[in-house]
């Protein structure tokens, strides 16, 4: 995953994320689609869909980025590529909480 690190006077240490394409700082974050599992390992829980000011809820969580855990995507576009074929995924396997890239034209590779 490319990041830059910028500096701040306030002394706040950032990353700026990059798009995984061209490299460009000026990504811009469109849906965000949320995954919470009832428990741990359960095929069962809520996921939430917000864009455009309105949030869908529903209990489909075929697309979560994590098999066992909690996960979200952000999906993305970049100023100088458009929409991007990537979402931004955080989520959780093992206790391990992962960030990454994760191309969303195709199944999850669990």
């Amino acid at each position: 995953m490319n990041i830059q690190e910028p500096s701040f006077e306030s002394g706040i240490r950032a990353t700026a994320l990059l798009c995984p394409v061209c490299n460009g700082a000026n990504l811009h974050h469109e849906t965000i689609n949320t995954y919470w599992r009832d428990h741990e390992d359960a095929e069962s829980g809520v996921h939430s869909e917000c864009n455009d000011g309105h949030t869908d809820v529903n209990k489909d969580m075929s697309k979560n980025p994590s098999p066992r855990r909690d996960g979200l995507f952000i999906d993305m576009s970049c100023e100088d590529c458009g929409e991007l074929p990537f979402a931004l995924a955080i989520y959780q396997h093992k206790g391990t909480t992962f960030v990454s890239w994760v191309n969303v034209t195709q199944p999850a590779g669990w």
